[in-house]
């Protein structure tokens, strides 16, 4: 475009700080106005445009420093973004639509859209009328409206010159971009893109006061077209941040010609760039540095920058600890904070109200008492002690469910002392209640051949236009949020802020006209309430005393005297453009809009500034993310001379012990280094790293389970974890039964097989047809009617290895066996079993006792369903031939339970005493191939029972002892393991690291 000749550029230098010098001319350049004894300045005609709304700002604030440092009075500047400029410079015809209708006018166009048109831009048009495909037009229609141009303008340019030729694909959008402006018109508003095109077309840009543009190294093309157009009537000022030998690497606007700072060179001292590992060690890096300022600068004098925002929460804790006050002043944005993320999981349940939803719902931290605020809430909710989602999730790993309702729970096989099956109940009912004022007609799952499974349409009742559903989601918030009770000031200030912007947003939606508001779900009135939202942000309360969080593009111009910056990484610094649905790279450049390129030269820009302007840059460069994923280093570290990359990427790369060249260090030396650094701070940063090296009970037990001693045998220290501390994995990542659950509902099948009359049948057949209804009532009891989809064809695969087991059992009965005992223990807690003169209850169930009655034998089997079966030899002794250990002890103390055993009728012993000394004990077998069904008996002899039991009397020994100590090579516990972190297993040890060993 042709350059006018108002257009006047300064470059500021670097001598102070950006916006310190701009204040400066400012000042300057201002009339003076006789007010009273003193003179005063008057900017108040004066309009400074500046990157940022902060920037603007802090101006004003310098501006009044330096006015009442020289005794003067002072009428401060207004202040614009330069994103905002445009609408400072023209009067729009037609008012603008309010996001809400302005997001309904594109879906609405889209809607209209023929099919075979939509198919140019996305596979289906599935989901259309959810807000995804709607939210990227419309931000693709501002994105490219910032570079001065339509969707017709951009197909244009597609047609030559690009490797790909997208031609179809913008002519679709134009075609969309058309009808949206037209239902706009039609409602009688305008669109920004239109409203700034007919200003510029028109020649109606102009402006009453003097326009500054300050620190602005890249702007949108629009808004060089209104500045180019300003500047034809009247001077406009261009300040840059930097020298003025620096002119030949900025454009007519002072902006950055990126191939002008391609080779650009910066000199860092090495001293100014640190290197951690996580974000954890970068907080720590922070807080040495203020301690070794050791109180010099006060808080406003020192800024931390944050590119990384996963770095934000690290530094936050680290310097709350040591009361160094800390104010993010980007502030929070609303879609991180609880109120939008319970609306986000509510809206997910109402569209798919199956359990992953309702488990995401009870994860939320006050979504349970909302449940308890709720009117009429029906059935029992847990105390306030009890958690909520672990017994979600005990539920869904004992019953696997796809789907819920509260009128068909299924409850069966839960543990009578502890069910959770009502109480899943009641939370359900309570949601119902909570809901209630949406006023849906059936919140269950659609059951419909081909519906998807937990999923359901909505009904006709249910879909209405979005302004019928603002008073409702009005009473739902209330339910939701009015009787939740405070979570101390900034809790209360949060909901307080937020609860404002959502009533704003329902008054968007009670205005929008029908023309594009159709009817809609309440999910889907939800999504429009909190997309409306989303990019708000609730500002931190000043706190003077408190060192400030900026982002990578505010830095530049803040003239803190002390500068950190964290997160110094790719892809952060500098920011990067790798992919877009509509958008690559190469026609993002060719349109105007910034570039990597033009990112590059900003960027190296900031970071010269920020180097040049301060007392002190300190930059912070992280190895690896918070999850452990590598992260390379900034870029803009190696712009400079060759040899001092080399070095600086040997220092970078270089971990203890690793890389090429990397001194060897023994772990006392690393340990050291750790102590010396972490000293730097006042006091060590280092924590105890798991595991706790000796575990004790309160009390030796006096109980045990003797399948508990294999564990014991194995691996105690794991055994104290489980069975002492009641360590368990508890979630609800289960898609199908896994070998554990499997063999439960076998073992329940057959339990319920042992003790009905038929246990003693002779006929397969009946035996075969008496599992089968066994089966189908447990699976009903256990997984209701709306399992997950993997539980029917397992299912199916147990009814095919119980049919085998009626074969077999046919013939068992005709050896003359019989069933006499099914899941039987001993009654008052468990059998004594005497060590060195104390008694220890030994406790278990035996799955099956029979009695044959043709040779007066009695047996003790137990049901295995493992799919390679194994005879009970290879499961409770190890080693060789020569040298066999007993490492589990459930069969040989078998013996010991059927001593205590009685009958279930008539009392007395159930094995007759004279019996016990012959006591057969096995195996029945049921694996997956029908052939290998059967009995697998244990051929111990008598000298061998006899020492089993004297190595379970070994194991009572140690268990009082009460001492279990950590045994890394004897631990059984792997990566993966739910007790991996709690023993250690994948924590990086700087020791192991230093002298190349493993973790863990």
């Amino acid at each position: 475009m042709p350059l006018a000749a108002g257009l006047k550029v300064d470059f500021l230098g670097w001598e102070r700080p950006v916006l310190e010098s701009a204040a400066h001319r400012l000042l300057e350049a201002a009339s003076p106005v006789r007010s009273g004894p003193t003179s005063a300045v008057d900017l108040s005609r004066t309009l400074v445009v500046l990157p940022g709304a902060r920037a603007g700002r802090r101006l004003k604030q310098v501006v009044f420093a330096l006015a009442e440092a020289a005794g003067r009075a002072v009428r401060p500047p207004d202040v614009a973004t330069i994103g905002g400029l445009p609408e400072r410079l023209y009067r729009p015809r037609r008012p603008q639509p309010d996001p809400v209708l302005d997001l309904q006018a594109w879906a609405r166009a889209l809607e209209l859209t023929p099919e075979r048109e939509i198919a140019r831009l996305v596979p289906s048009r599935d989901g259309l009328a959810e807000i995804g495909l709607v939210r990227v037009v419309r931000d693709l229609h501002h994105e490219v409206g910032g570079a001065g141009l339509d969707f017709r303008a951009v197909s244009e340019v597609c047609r030559s010159g690009l490797l790909f030729n997208d031609e179809d694909r913008w002519t679709v959008l134009d075609a969309i971009l058309t009808r949206y402006r037209e239902l706009l018109r039609d409602l009688g508003f305008e669109d920004l893109s239109a409203a700034r095109a007919a200003a510029l077309r028109e020649g109606e840009v102009g402006s009453e006061k003097d326009v500054w543009i300050v620190g602005c190294p890249d702007w949108p093309p629009v808004a060089r077209s209104f500045v180019s157009a300003l500047a034809e009537k009247t001077t406009v000022r261009l300040l840059v941040g930097a020298p003025e030998e620096l002119a030949h690497r900025f454009d007519a606007f002072g902006c950055v010609i990126p191939e002008a700072w391609e080779d650009a060179r910066i000199d860092l001292p090495e001293s100014d760039v640190e290197v951690v590992s996580s974000p954890a060690e970068q907080a720590d890096a922070v807080l040495r540095r203020l301690f070794e300022l050791d109180g010099r600068l006060p808080a406003e004098e020192i800024t931390i920058g944050v590119p990384d925002p996963e770095v934000v929460p690290y530094i936050v804790e680290r310097l709350e600890e040591r009361e160094v006050h800390v104010r993010d002043a980007r502030g929070r944005a609303i879609r991180t904070t609880s109120p939008f993320r319970l609306l986000e999981a509510l809206a997910a349940y109402l569209e798919r109200p199956d359990f992953e939803g309702l488990a995401s719902l009870a994860r939320h931290p006050t979504f349970e008492e909302s449940l308890r605020s709720a009117a009429a809430v029906g059935g029992s909710l847990p105390g306030p002690g009890v958690d909520l989602p672990g017994l979600l999730d005990r539920y869904q790993t004992a019953h696997l469910q796809a789907a819920l309702d509260a009128r068909s729970l299924p409850f069966g096989g839960e543990r009578t002392s502890a069910p959770v099956g009502p109480t899943l109940q009641g939370a359900l009912k309570g949601l119902a209640a909570l809901v209630a004022p949406l006023g849906l007609q059936d919140s269950r799952p659609a059951s419909r051949p081909g519906a998807r499974t937990g999923s359901r349409p909505d009904s006709p009742a249910d879909s209405r236009p979005l302004a019928a559903w603002a008073p409702r989601l009005a009473q739902l918030l209330d339910g939701l949020f009015c009787g939740s009770p405070d979570i101390g000031e900034d809790g209360s200030r949060e909901l307080a802020f937020v609860l404002e912007r959502f009533a704003e947003s329902l008054e968007r939606l009670l205005s929008l006209p029908p023309a594009v508001d159709p009817p809609a779900s309440a999910h889907r009135a939800i999504r429009v309430l909190l997309d409306d939202v989303r990019d708000e942000a609730l500002p931190e309360e000043w706190d003077g005393a408190a060192v400030e969080l900026l982002g990578w593009l505010e830095l530049a111009l803040d003239d803190a005297s002390e500068l950190i910056v964290t997160g110094f990484n790719d892809p952060f610094v500098p920011s990067s453009v790798t992919s877009h649905p509509f958008l690559p790279h190469a026609l993002r450049e060719r349109i105007g809009l910034l570039g990597n390129r033009g990112r590059w030269a900003r960027d190296l820009l900031a970071l010269e500034t920020m180097l040049h302007t301060r007392g002190r840059l300190y930059l912070v460069t992280g190895r690896r993310s918070g999850a452990g994923d590598p992260l390379l280093p900034s870029r803009l570290l190696f712009a400079t001379d060759a040899h001092v990359v080399a070095k600086r990427v040997q220092r970078l790369l270089a971990v203890v012990g690793f890389g090429a060249g990397a001194p060897e260090a023994d772990a006392t030396a690393v340990a050291e280094e750790g102590t010396e650094s972490a000293g730097r701070a006042a006091e060590p940063f280092g924590v105890s790293l798991p595991p706790e090296p000796v575990l004790a009970a309160s009390a030796p037990p006096d109980r045990i389970q003797v399948t508990a001693f294999r564990e014991l045998l194995t691996d105690p220290y794991r055994y104290a974890l489980a069975r002492l501390l009641g360590l368990e994995p508890v979630d609800d990542e289960a898609r199908e039964m896994d070998p554990a659950s499997f063999g439960t509902l076998a073992h329940a099948v057959l339990r319920r097989f042992g003790r009905s009359a038929l246990r003693t049948s002779m006929g397969a057949e009946e035996a075969r047809a008496a599992l089968e209804a066994f089966l189908d009532e447990e699976v009903r009891d256990r997984f209701g009617t709306r399992p997950l989809p993997a539980i029917r064809p397992q299912v199916g695969q147990l009814r095919a290895r119980l049919a085998a087991l009626a074969s077999w059992q046919g013939r068992w009965v005709g050896q003359g066996w019989r069933v006499r005992g099914a899941e039987a223990s001993p009654p008052s807690g468990g059998v004594p079993f005497e060590v060195d003169g104390v008694p220890i209850l030994l406790r278990g169930t035996m799955d099956r006792v029979d009695e044959n009655v043709e040779t007066g034998e009695w047996c003790v089997l137990d049901y295995k369903t493992a799919d390679v079966p194994k005879k009970p030899d290879e499961t409770h002794r190890a080693g060789s031939s020569k040298s066999r250990r007993w490492v589990d002890l459930q069969l040989p103390l078998y013996r010991v339970l059927a001593a205590g055993v009685e009958r279930e009728e008539g009392g007395g012993p159930l094995v007759p005493r004279g019996a016990l000394a012959s006591l057969r004990l096995g195996y029945v077998q049921i694996p997956s191939a029908p052939e290998r069904v059967g009995e697998a008996w244990a051929s111990w002899s008598d000298t061998e029972l006899a020492e089993a039991e004297e190595e379970a009397k070994r194991a009572v020994r140690f268990l009082r002892e009460n001492r279990f100590v950590f045994d890394p090579a004897r631990s059984s516990v792997r990566i993966g393991d739910p007790l991996a972190t709690v023993v250690g297993e994948g924590v990086l040890r700087l020791g192991e690291l230093a002298v190349g060993g493993s973790t863990g």
